[in-house]
């Protein structure tokens, strides 16, 4: 493979020494991290916080001003380091320490730190092909609400051109040949054809089903629970998931997507306890810079079998990344540092632990008032649909009662259009979700509640001495982007009906 750059690889070397935190910040992931000539990257995020209001935290979304500080400190602190390598790894035992106590997880729980959260995939894949020869079917439920490179990862193949360690690989093609060769990946909707959601029992019939043929068959089986999809949605059951478990042990493998943060902070360690391995991130509602993934790992995972994971993953996974007990040897390959991974990391610890400092009654306040803007703005608009969220007892608990992203749906517009009203609020300084499309050619934008937003109105950032005060100002913001989407939208509906009348004289 061909590397990519030198300020990318960060090896042995102090190249990256002179690079500032904009320029380090997008390296150590994929092309996704790659800033245009406007500064934002394809989802139209940065490294630094743009003025927008922060309604995003469901997608890629810059981070918080307290996150950025932490990640300069942080890089401030390798450069002048004697042995930045092992200051490194003091650094990522910090924030492991960080999600440990923040997530209330017990104090040996491996934690493993990745470029992105697409990259996690890869290593619950690596883990079940060193225990056992036999096919591996990886079932992911809602593949189109996750991550855009979910499914591609969990085939075991590069989901970009642009690996973390700079090299350079060609999208689809084999992580490794004979892993890959191995693994037949099975995507579950969450939706019906109609972008209507299936129901709890439907969704756990149909995994159910999937899981019963390719166990039959002698294949080892890997589940994907989504807590919390793009528009909000959980699959499949804890039952199920339970009863998976019991039924077949060792021969299923599961994983719970938490990459939206959206769990409350027992939750982790109950899907732990399940024997469930957990993934998270530390942008999205947490509010690093993008990208930074994590895997947690259930108690009695066999280290040995994870050594024997295949070389090709050190261009993922440096070794301080992966959890020292694990002692992964990839070879030469893995003498390698992410320096963009640790200060997006040091960041999002951060904003993590300045949320989980805020009293739960005040989040929850928070989150109430939030909910109430929203539905008072949108709900029974002529111009735009706020979807139901979705609600259902059999999940793990949420970070907060009651839902933290709503959908909003433009009747007649196309993916296309959407992206263009998306835009046109981002100029107007509203970072939404960006437009997710949910079947039945219908499409949603998200305004999304996060922990960046939440801690700005729990400690007055603004300095304004009253909470309640403050959560009125919070309101009338949610005002104040009901006006603009409703003004855009009404001028599109206008220039659309003029052009109508203007190609039909």
């Amino acid at each position: 493979m061909t590397r990519f750059a030198p300020s990318s690889m960060l090896r042995g070397d102090t190249t990256w020494h002179g690079e500032s935190y904009e320029t380090l910040a997008t390296t150590g992931s994929d092309r996704r991290l790659i800033p245009g000539p406007d500064g934002s990257n394809p989802y139209g995020a940065g490294v630094v916080p743009d003025g927008a209001m922060p309604l995003g935290s469901c997608t890629c979304s810059s981070p918080s001003w307290r996150a950025v500080k932490a990640s300069r400190r942080t890089l401030e602190k390798l450069k002048q380091s004697a042995d930045p390598k092992q200051t490194g790894s003091q650094i990522l035992s910090d924030v492991r320490a960080t999600l440990r106590r923040c997530l209330q997880l017990s104090p040996s729980t491996d934690i493993a730190l990745t470029p992105s959260g697409t990259d996690v995939e890869l290593l619950p894949l690596a883990v079940m092909a060193s225990n056992s020869d036999c096919r591996i079917t990886n079932i992911i439920v809602g593949a189109g609400e996750v991550g855009s490179g979910t499914s591609m990862a969990a085939s075991g193949c590069h989901a970009d051109t642009l690996l973390p360690d700079g090299s350079v690989a060609v999208r689809g093609a084999a992580v490794n040949r004979l892993l890959a060769g191995r693994v037949d990946v099975r995507s579950i909707p969450i939706r019906d054809p109609s972008g209507e959601p299936l129901s709890m029992i439907e969704i756990d019939d149909r995994v159910t089903a999937n899981v019963i043929e390719a166990a039959s068959h002698g294949h080892r089986v890997l589940v994907h629970l989504v807590a919390h999809s793009k528009t909000g949605i959980h699959a499949p059951s804890v039952s199920l998931i339970d009863r998976l478990k019991r039924t077949l042990g060792d021969q299923v493998m599961l994983v719970v997507d938490a990459a939206q943060g959206r769990l409350a902070a027992d939750a982790y360690q109950d899907a732990l306890d399940r024997g469930c391995w957990v993934s998270v991130t530390g942008s999205k509602f947490f509010g690093g810079a993008p990208f930074a993934g994590a895997l947690l790992a259930p108690s009695g995972v066999d280290a040995s079998a994870i050594r024997t994971c295949p070389a090709e993953l050190a261009s993922y996974f440096c070794r301080g990344s992966l959890p020292e007990r694990w002692d992964v040897n990839f070879g030469a390959n893995d003498d390698w540092m992410n320096v963009g991974l640790l200060i997006r990391w040091a960041g999002a610890a951060a904003e993590i632990e300045s949320f989980f400092n805020i009293p739960p009654t005040t989040r929850q306040r928070i989150a109430d008032r939030f909910r109430v803007a929203v539905r008072e703005n949108f709900y029974g608009s002529n111009s735009v649909g706020l979807l139901e969220p979705f609600v259902d007892i059999d999940v793990l608990p949420g970070i907060v009662d009651g839902p933290t992203v709503f959908s909003l749906e433009f009747p007649g517009e196309n993916s296309d259009s959407l992206k263009s009203l998306h835009r046109s609020l981002v100029r107007d300084g509203w970072y939404l979700g960006q437009p997710v499309a949910i079947g039945g050619g219908r499409n949603v934008l998200r305004v999304a509640l996060g922990a960046p937003l939440m801690i700005d109105v729990a400690n007055g950032d603004d300095g304004d001495s009253g909470l309640t005060s403050r959560l009125a100002i919070m309101a009338e913001r949610i005002d104040a982007l009901g006006d603009s989407v409703r003004c855009h939208r009404s001028s599109r509906l206008a220039a659309r009906s003029r052009s109508k009348v203007s190609s039909n004289p």
